[in-house]
């Protein structure tokens, strides 16, 4: 090649590098093809248009030529690990382990390459080679734990389980300290049923370490195994005062614990214990206040839940699920005001979720912001999607607080659509009935709504009267009086608001005695109206 021919080929050389580097393969390739023809044989510019038809996924090409490059320079190391990409992409793996070999004799003490060639041989499975391939690296670099644990991995695939353990004991003799590897040898033990041998390792790892929680786990699962369910508890109870044991696996076990002790007082007591200890190991992790928190919720502490979920949210506020649970807890407890304000910060961190919607809506028509709660009600229900119950309860509560507003052709609008979603939703069916008995409106319908509550859960007082104050706003007082008779022989005797209808059901009977009877009981009860002293003192109905 001349002078100028090589300061050509040079440049074309350079060219395609630079461009190969910034990711113009296609333009690399033309201009290695171009030095190449300058140069035919070179070997870096087969090598390099092999490396780039491999990325194509053209083995065949990119076969022909680093074989091409290997016959001119059959001891380039990198060309032949090239080669063994190749043959392994194209599933010739007995000839991807010839080149692997060849570049051994090459280079003996390259470890890499024993380590791909020990992982082809495992793929073909031939593990005693491979195995020797591990020997030798662990002769050039020491015993590790990662040989070790693979040769004695490769031993059991065989059957050898003499081999496998005399692996794990090389290992343990080489770290001394690392009780790990003794636990594994005390496991290898109890699978083979030398219970006494497994102890003797246990009560040897107590003593190098005896503060380790893995050991305190293992001696449970020991003494568990063994019958000993005291011993395997209290190993437990110090495996959770040990930070080595994560908070994940704690709560895994606290998780086998809420089943347990559902129906066990001895268990119970011992998942208190439990969760006392893992707040107070792990004080600043979400996850112990939490699952704290789902015991005390299903054994009805709700206060103490609450304080504990609260505390995890304070920790960690971007879990959506424990904000649900405070709020669940807020409105089990009527403390809307809690409910109100720790919503407002729910939907701040959660804004597409319609729950903490709802919640809000609720709170603030308990607490008579009736305009606030149709806000967030309307925004809420836009959010929902596939969940007709959802649907049903954010219109149900727009039809409350668009009632409590005098909004009276919304709120209907809103009840009538809540029932869209739910025809038997019998609240909706009650306090829709309820309303337009007041108004005196459309009472055919209040009618039909209220009966069907009541057919849906019969012997429900609130219902029960319901539905005669229906019947009695349509003049219907005998089926009027049987209902409220009913409502008191189900409950209602306490209620002064009962009492002092069936009285205005009785006066409009023409029964004044009766009438007067009732509303005096009505007073005694409580809950009675503004009118019920006029009505005793004159004896007749004011409405």
């Amino acid at each position: 090649m001349s002078g100028r021919e090589s300061a050509l080929f040079q440049t074309k050389f350079f060219d395609a590098q630079t461009q190969k580097s910034i990711g113009n393969e296609d333009k690399a390739y033309k201009l290695f093809q171009e030095a190449l023809n300058i140069s035919p044989e070179n070997d870096a510019c087969m090598y390099e248009l092999g490396r780039l038809e491999f990325a194509l996924n053209n083995q065949p090409a990119a076969l022909g030529y680093v074989n091409k490059a290997i016959a001119i320079d059959p001891e380039n190391e990198w060309y032949r690990l090239f080669k063994a990409d190749v043959l392994i992409e194209d599933g010739a793996l007995e000839d991807a382990v010839d080149e692997y070999k060849s570049v051994i004799k090459l280079n003996p003490e390259s470890i890499n390459v024993r380590y791909e060639l020990a992982g082809v041989l495992i793929y073909l499975g031939e593990y005693q080679d491979a195995i020797k391939q591990y020997d030798i690296i662990e002769n050039q670099s020491g015993i590790t734990a990662e040989l070790s644990m693979e040769k004695q991995r490769l031993y059991l695939e065989q059957g050898k389980e003499d081999e496998a353990l005399a692996e794990l004991e090389k290992l343990i003799e080489a770290y001394p300290e690392e009780v790990t590897y003794q636990g594994m040898l005390a496991q290898y033990y109890l699978d083979n049923g030398d219970v006494d041998r497994a102890m003797e390792i246990y009560e040897n790892i107590r003593e190098l370490d005896p503060s380790n929680g893995m050991l305190h786990l293992k001696l449970s699962e020991f003494y568990a195994r063994q019958g000993e369910e005291q011993k395997s508890y209290n190993e437990i109870k110090l495996a959770f005062e040990t930070i080595d044991v994560t908070i994940d696996q704690k709560v895994g076990i606290l998780l086998n614990f809420y089943s347990a002790s559902e129906f066990d007082n001895t268990q119970l007591a011992r998942a208190y214990e439990l969760l006392d200890v893992i707040v107070a190991t792990h004080p600043g992790e979400a996850k112990a206040h939490a699952v704290y928190g789902d015991f005390l919720f299903r054994d009805g502490e709700d206060e103490k839940a609450r304080d504990h979920y609260r505390k995890a949210v304070e920790l960690d506020p971007a879990r959506n699920v424990i904000w649900s649970q405070v709020l669940q807890l807020d409105a089990n407890l009527s403390d809307f005001e809690s409910l109100a304000e720790e919503s407002d910060r729910a939907i701040l961190l959660f804004p597409t979720l319609p729950e903490f919607y709802m919640y809000n809506g609720i709170a603030n028509i308990q607490l008579k912001n009736y305009d606030h709660a149709v806000t967030y009600l309307n925004i809420g229900k836009e959010l929902v999607f596939d969940n007709d119950g959802m649907s049903g309860q954010f219109y149900s509560s727009l039809g409350d607080a668009y009632h409590a507003l005098e909004e009276h052709e919304q709120s209907d609008k809103s009840y009538t659509k809540a029932l869209d979603y739910d025809p038997n939703n019998v609240f909706v069916l009650n306090n829709f009935s309820y309303y337009l008995s007041l108004r005196e409106e459309k009472l055919d319908h209040a009618a039909e709504m209220a009966k069907k509550a009541n057919e849906l859960q019969p012997n429900q007082v609130s219902f029960e009267d319901t539905y005669a104050w229906v019947l009695f706003k349509q003049g219907n007082f005998e089926d009027a009086r049987a209902w409220l008779e009913k409502a008191i022989a189900h409950g209602g005797d306490t209620s002064g608001e009962i009492h002092e209808h069936l009285g205005d059901v009785l006066f409009n009977l023409g029964d004044t005695a009766g009438a007067v009877e009732h509303w005096q009981i009505a007073k005694e009860r409580g809950g009675a109206s503004d009118l019920i002293d006029k009505k005793i003192a004159d004896k007749t109905l004011y409405e």
